[in-house]
C-alpha cells in the first residue's frame, strides 16, 4: 500500500476552507486517494484514476474487510453528488465570486477486486496539487480513528495554526466550514454537544493535537470559539489503535512486541514483515538507528524494508 497510513495528506489552506460536506467514509476516501497520489508522485489530471483497495482502507482505518467493502460502496455511490464551495476572486471581473464544483467528476467501484477508483474534477486537482504557497500537511494516521467527519474537518482548520498555537473562529466560519446548517444547530448548546465537543474529544484521543477551547462573547451572545492548540510527538490513540488490530497470531513471529506498543496498525504489519525479512532485527537497533539519524523509528523500519526489496542488504 506503499505505508499510506504514515503518509502526507497536503491541501491547498483554500481549499480547506472552502464549505463543503462529506460523510466520514467519503472524507477517508477522498484522503487517502490523496495520500496514494502523492506517494507515486503522480501528476494528477482529469482523466487520473485515484484508487482505493479494501485491503488499504481496512488496514489504515482499522475495520474489517467485509466494513471496508460498504464503505467504499456508499462513497463511489455517493461522492458524484457531493458539492464543494469555494470564494475568492473572479480573475477576469476582479470581484468576489462564489464557485460551485464537485469532488468527482467519475467513480468507479469493482466488486471482484474491492477498489474505487475516481477521477477529481478539473477545478479542485490546483487545490490539492499545486503547493507552491500556502499549505497545510498532516499524518493521514492522525485521523485515521476519528469517527466523525465534523472531527476530521476541524482538524484540519486547526492543524493549519499548530505552530501559533491557537484559532478563533467565528460561529458563523465554523457553521460555514463544517456545513453544519441544521437548524437545531443554530442554538449554540446544540452546536456544541453534537458537533464542537464530539469533535474536539477525537482530536484530543486520536490525533496528535491537543485541543481546547473558550467561547468568546460579545455581550451576552456568543461570537466565537478560541481553539488552544498543542501538538503531540505522538498521537495519543497510537497505542490503543494498535491494540485493536492485534491479534495472538498478528504477534506470534514478534519478538519486539514492545517496539510496537506505540505504532499503529499498518506500521505494525510492516514491522512484522521486516523481521521476516530478517529475524535479527531488533527493538535495539531500530530506536538506535532512528536515534543516530534523528528520524522516527517507523522510517527506519520503512526503509529498511525498501533496501531488502532493491537487494541492498
Amino acid at each position: 500500500m506503499n505505508h499510506q497510513e504514515n503518509a502526507l495528506v497536503v491541501k491547498d489552506n483554500r481549499l480547506i476552507e472552502a464549505s463543503y460536506r462529506l460523510d466520514l467514509f467519503e472524507q477517508r476516501v477522498i484522503l487517502m486517494a490523496i495520500v496514494q497520489a502523492r506517494g507515486k508522485k503522480v501528476v494528477i489530471t482529469p482523466d487520473s484514476w485515484l484508487e482505493v483497495s479494501a485491503t488499504d482502507y481496512a488496514e489504515v482505518y482499522a475495520v474489517d474487510i467485509s466494513t471496508a467493502y460498504k464503505h467504499l460502496k456508499l462513497a463511489a455511490d455517493s461522492l458524484l453528488s457531493r458539492q464543494i464551495v469555494l470564494e475568492g476572486i473572479d480573475p477576469q471581473t476582479q470581484q468576489r465570486a462564489v464557485l460551485k464544483t464537485h469532488w468527482a467528476t467519475h467513480t468507479l467501484y469493482i466488486p471482484q477486486l474491492a477498489k474505487v477508483k475516481l477521477r477529481l474534477s478539473d477545478v479542485v486537482i490546483p487545490y490539492v496539487t499545486n503547493l507552491e504557497s500556502h499549505f497545510t500537511s498532516y499524518r493521514l494516521r492522525a485521523i485515521a480513528g476519528m469517527g466523525s467527519a465534523y472531527a476530521i474537518r476541524l482538524y484540519e482548520l486547526l492543524v493549519q495554526y499548530q505552530t501559533i498555537g491557537h484559532r478563533r473562529l467565528s460561529l458563523v466560519d465554523l457553521r460555514y466550514y463544517l456545513d453544519a446548517h441544521e437548524k437545531s444547530y443554530d442554538r449554540i448548546d446544540n452546536f456544541k454537544r453534537k458537533v464542537i465537543d464530539i469533535a474536539v474529544k477525537q482530536i484530543n484521543e486520536c490525533s496528535d493535537l491537543s485541543v481546547q477551547y473558550e467561547q468568546i462573547k460579545q455581550g451576552r451572545a456568543i461570537i466565537a470559539l478560541d481553539f488552544l492548540i498543542n501538538t503531540l510527538e505522538e498521537p495519543v490513540a497510537a497505542e490503543q489503535f494498535t491494540r485493536e488490530k492485534e491479534s495472538p497470531d498478528h504477534l506470534a513471529n514478534t519478538a519486539d512486541s514492545k517496539l510496537l506498543s506505540g505504532l499503529a496498525g499498518l506500521e505494525l504489519v510492516m514491522f512484522n514483515q521486516l523481521k521476516k525479512l530478517d529475524p535479527s532485527i531488533t527493538e535495539t537497533k531500530i530506536r538506535k538507528d532512528a536515534a543516530q539519524q534523528k528520524v522516527s523509528e517507523i522510517f527506519v523500519i520503512q526503509r529498511m524494508i525498501e533496501q531488502f526489496s532493491e537487494g541492498a542488504i
